[in-house]
This record gives structure tokens, C-alpha cells and sequence, in this order.
């Protein structure tokens, strides 16, 4: 995704575009020494993806007034480099929570062609609950509302049920997690004027945690339909120590089961409508993935 707005937009980047090399190191001399730490430990290959983009962000960043040197294949196939401007963030940022360090604040709503509302968060944060509640209750005559978690890696869990209870009308659950001396359960109650039309999500390798949480629930409930690909199948808790060595050491306390008691920790999500996006598609401008969940909205009975 190239950001609205941004110096890379501004430079003439376009979502399509192949990434082949950073400041004059090729992408996968950057990622070599990721990929020989693969070997040591088995991880989903969603969650491999995951970890490469990641690693491949961090190299976009530097001081600022400077410029990355970003060499791609456009979209006519042939090399071109591009000099993008490295900037202060400026937008909100959210507060620290535990272990949880701040984070900047993306949020997007608007209305997409046939009265479809679309909302899009980039995790789930305090900040985000307001805008959220605001955007849904903005849309109650939409057809239908698409909440976009792509790339969304979660967040703080209970949120998912307080969005949920915007959306049902009666009281039911989400699921749970299970530690070894507790038990969360992630009732949902519903929330005064309540949306009741058509909502799809659009997921991804990308989507996690929280989002998975959300997505696997209100999918089992039945009052919403997965658009796009498998989930991470990243959602448990974790919490961080530091060693006296310095290295800071991560582990989960506990495990998340659906409502309907599946597990979906290295397994993910499944959506109802399985679509990838395409280089071409991309290159078009289409996102192939919201004009399927556009198609499920219309065609629900």
C-alpha cells in the first residue's frame, strides 16, 4: 500500500511496483539474515511474510531530510529508481499500555459506491474506539459496512467486543483465552442503536491477533462474511521480560479458542470467499478483494 499523501505517493510510487533493491542493497541481501534465522525456528510462512515486511519498513527509515533510494520494476516492467524524502511522522500517536509502546493512529472511513460504508484501522488502540464508534453509527443507513483488517496485527483485545456490540443485537461471546490459573471470556453486549445491516471483513496474511479474534468470531456467529486470504494465525497474548543479559524475552500466557472452541494459533482464519490481490490487478488500480466483498454485501439475502 502506498499512503495518500506520502513523499513516496508524491515521488511516483504506485502499489504494483516490485521492490528490487534499498539504497543500492537488493532485497534479498537485506533480508539474509532474517531468512537464515527461518532455519531455527519454524514459523507459518504467513507469519514469515509478515516478519520480511517488517524488516524490509525498518530500511525505509532513517534521518530525516534524507532519502531512501528505492529501485523497482514499474509498471512496464522495466527498472527505475525513485528518491523518496524521509519525513517526521505527523499524525496522532496512541499512549503506551504495559508492555503495549505507542502507536501511530491510521483510521480511514467513507462510503464506497451502492451505500457500502468502509472502515479501515491499522490496529486496534485506544484511540481507534471513538472513530470507530463514530463511523459506524454514521453508516446506519449503509447497506452494508466492510471493515478492512489487512495488514492489521492486532492490538489490545478488548475492543474486539465493544466494535461487536455495535453490530448484534443480542448478548453472545467471541470467544475466549485460557491461561494456566485464568479464563477470558470476550462477552460482547450490545450496544444502544445498534447496525444491522450486511458487514464484511477483509482479511490477510497480515491480520492478527485482535483482528483475528474479531474476524473468526463474528464470522462463526454468522453475522459477517470473510473476504480475502488466511489469517496470520498470530492471536495469543504474550508479555515481555527482560534477561539479565539485556535481551528482552517473549512468550504467550495463554490460548484463544472461537466460539465454536477452534484454535486458531498457526491455523488462521478462513475466509468464505478466498481472493488474492495481483501485481496486475494492483497496477489497474482495482483492489479486487473489496470488489468481492462489495458482490457478498449485494448478494446476501
Amino acid at each position: 500500500r502506498v499512503q495518500t499523501g506520502s513523499t513516496a505517493e508524491q515521488a511516483g510510487l504506485k502499489s504494483g511496483f516490485v521492490i528490487e533493491k534499498i539504497d543500492g542493497k537488493t532485497v534479498a541481501e537485506l533480508l539474509a539474515p532474517l531468512e537464515k534465522s527461518f532455519a531455527k525456528r519454524p514459523l507459518p510462512e504467513a507469519q514469515k511474510r509478515i516478519h520480511r515486511e517488517k524488516t524490509l519498513l525498518s530500511f525505509f527509515g532513517g534521518n530525516v531530510e534524507t532519502k531512501a533510494r528505492i529501485e523497482v520494476l514499474n509498471d512496464k516492467n522495466q527498472r527505475q529508481i525513485f528518491d523518496v524524502a524521509r519525513v517526521k511522522r505527523k499524525g496522532e500517536m496512541s499512549a503506551a499500555v504495559g508492555n503495549f509502546p505507542p502507536q501511530e493512529v491510521v483510521f480511514e472511513a467513507k462510503r464506497l459506491a451502492n451505500n457500502i460504508g468502509y472502515i479501515r484501522f491499522n490496529m486496534w488502540i485506544i484511540p481507534q474506539m471513538s472513530k470507530i464508534r463514530e463511523a459506524i453509527r454514521s453508516m446506519k443507513d449503509a447497506n452494508g459496512i466492510i471493515f478492512d483488517l489487512r495488514g492489521n496485527p492486532g492490538g489490545i483485545a478488548g475492543m474486539a467486543p465493544g466494535v461487536a456490540g455495535l453490530l448484534v443485537k443480542e448478548q453472545t461471546s467471541l470467544g475466549s483465552m485460557t491461561g494456566r490459573n485464568s479464563e477470558i471470556k470476550f462477552i460482547v453486549y450490545p450496544q444502544a442503536d445498534v447496525f444491522e445491516g450486511k458487514v464484511a471483513i477483509l482479511t490477510d496474511y497480515g491480520t492478527g491477533s485482535t483482528s483475528e479474534i474479531f474476524a473468526a468470531g463474528m464470522q462463526e456467529l454468522g453475522r459477517a462474511k470473510v473476504v480475502g486470504e488466511r489469517s496470520a494465525g498470530a492471536v495469543l497474548p504474550s508479555v515481555f521480560d527482560t534477561l539479565p543479559t539485556g535481551a528482552v524475552f517473549q512468550y504467550a500466557i495463554s490460548d484463544y479458542k472461537s466460539p465454536k472452541s477452534i484454535l486458531i494459533e498457526n491455523c488462521g482464519v478462513i475466509p468464505d470467499t478466498e481472493i488474492k490481490l495481483t501485481r496486475q490487478t494492483l497496477l489497474d488500480g482495482r483492489d479486487v478483494q473489496i470488489e468481492e466483498a462489495v458482490k457478498q454485501i449485494k448478494n446476501t439475502n
